[in-house]
């Protein structure tokens, strides 16, 4: 309250229905953390103090207020019209019981609507849908506002805060939307054993190709993880994360506890249109990882867009820590260019975009002994097997975190321990790989074609003999534990290898 400010109230416990007398000035309100206490993630305090600062005013007889513009900021042409809904909120002395609710597009003629029967105190919000819908006629950037007048048959008192405004963007066509899983965690964090198990039963319920995840190894509690990086944390400073375990979908549309996770919210998040597609290819020769990106936008983006690369491991095992997890799924090792992203140019509608990245892990493999030494990246990796490499990318709205869509990259060939390949590549997906993987093989000069599948103990669970070029091959996996395997493809001139996560 600052070195001239009167203490109004102070105690210690639980409080609520405080009551200050106090009708004009400002309040600044501090709560400070308990150091014995633990929260439900299990991450304990002390904590910093809570600061916030309240404005007290005498408010006005009559006063509704615009808070907010609900209805969906991005709408299809086809599924119109719409309905314009919001929320407006009594901020006066007197109770409301009848308003006018007008809404008005792109400074428009008002459309308005005579509501009556209300009982709505001082501080009630009173949440709309409009009886007139709206039927734009063409895609494009509309803006809406929504307020309330003839209060009580009376004028508004205040009209500082009457209107609530929102921008909302109508695109022609739409595509299936692949939500994003940021993960936060820590192989020195009890609690995030039972995250990753939430976050891996939930996701085991939905196809490979339906969401993307990836994880971050964070420096705490304790000395952390050995694979955290600078660029994880980054990350965690992004999303201002302050307790692992924790998950992020989608940038801005859930963030909790990875044990909050349930398949509402993957519902959710996949029932949102996307308006944008996207794919990717990916090769790793030795240890150059480069990576090709199309996007595909299907309508106008006026708003600043990032694209996010990642090289990740599909699982990882040198990383163990004191929570009693031996293995790690998709753990991020490297963000390209950089964990800013790469700028893209404004989208726009039917105008393909193509961008490519590459990247050389240096040095040998090395295990960092914790977070406070993490990997440098300048003359060492922490890649445990190249075989098991992954890219995915995303791009987001850093203003409002709003992720528009994500993919993983489909490796497309490998130059790794591969022999006579000149003519001959192998793909397998998805990757990792439930109940059934899918093989791609073309090879011009098949012949006397093996195919086998090893497990880490090397021994043989599948083998195959064919004489099909160039197509495909499912592979049913329904016998196969958990696990990394080894796909070998012979002919008499040609030997291919893949690695072949099982994930069930």
């Amino acid at each position: 309250m600052g070195n001239t400010g009167n203490l109004l109230y102070d105690a210690d416990g639980d409080h609520s229905g405080v009551s200050i007398l106090s009708t004009t000035g400002t309040i600044t309100m501090y709560i400070d953390g308990d150091g014995i206490w633990n929260c439900v993630d299990g991450i304990g305090g002390p904590y910093v103090p809570i600061e916030a600062t309240l404005t007290c005013t005498t408010p006005s007889a009559i006063d509704m207020a615009g808070m907010a513009v609900t209805t969906s900021p991005t709408l299809i042409l086809a599924n119109g019209p719409f309905v314009i809904s919001g929320e407006l909120q009594n901020m006066g002395l007197n109770t409301v019981t009848s308003m006018d609710i007008n809404y008005a597009i792109d400074g428009g003629t008002a459309v308005t609507e005579s509501v009556s029967g209300l009982n709505l105190g001082t501080g009630d919000i009173h949440p709309f849908n409009h009886s007139t819908s709206w039927s734009p006629t063409a895609a494009g950037t509309y803006d809406i506002a929504v307020w309330a007048s003839n209060i009580n048959s009376t004028n508004d008192m205040n009209n500082s805060n009457d209107t609530a405004y929102a921008t909302v963007t109508i695109y022609d066509n739409a595509t299936l939307k692949r939500p994003m899983l940021e993960s936060f965690t820590s192989s020195t964090c009890g609690p995030c054993v039972a995250g990753n198990q939430n976050v891996s039963a939930i996701t085991a319920n939905y196809a490979l190709d339906q969401y993307s995840i990836l994880k971050y190894q964070m420096s705490w509690p304790g000395s952390g993880d050995p694979y955290y990086t600078q660029e994880g944390g980054d990350r965690r400073n992004y999303y201002s994360v302050n307790a692992v375990p924790d998950l992020v979908v989608d940038g801005n549309f859930w963030q909790d506890n990875s044990t909050a996770l349930t398949a509402q919210v993957m519902d959710d998040a996949l029932a949102i249109p996307a308006f944008v597609e996207l794919s990717s290819f990916f090769t790793v020769d030795n240890q150059t990882v480069d990576i090709n990106v199309n996007i595909n936008p299907l309508g106008d983006f006026t708003n600043s867009l990032t694209l996010y690369v990642a090289i990740f491991e599909y699982m990882t095992y040198n990383n163990v820590g004191s929570n009693g997890e031996t293995q790690f799924g998709y753990v991020m090792k490297k963000m390209v260019p950089g964990s800013s992203g790469f700028l893209l140019s404004p989208l726009q509608d039917g105008v393909p975009v193509n961008e490519n990245f590459s990247y050389t892990f240096q040095g040998s493999y090395v295990l960092p002994p914790d977070a406070n030494s993490p990997i440098d990246h300048s003359s060492s990796h922490s890649i445990e097997d190249f075989n098991n490499l992954g890219v995915v990318l995303w791009i987001q709205d850093d203003a409002t975190k709003e992720i528009v869509q994500s993919a993983e990259a489909i490796p497309s060939s490998t130059g790794i321990d591969n022999h006579g390949v000149e003519n001959a590549s192998l793909m397998v997906f998805p990757n990792p790989a439930q109940e059934f993987a899918t093989l791609k093989i073309n090879d011009q000069n098949a012949n006397n074609v093996q195919i086998e599948i090893t497990n880490s103990l090397g021994e043989l669970v599948y083998a195959k003999s064919i004489d099909v070029i160039g197509s495909s091959i499912n592979i049913d996996l329904s016998t196969l534990s958990n696990g990394i395997y080894n796909i070998s493809y012979k002919n008499s001139g040609v030997t291919l290898y893949k690695k072949l996560q099982v994930m069930k």
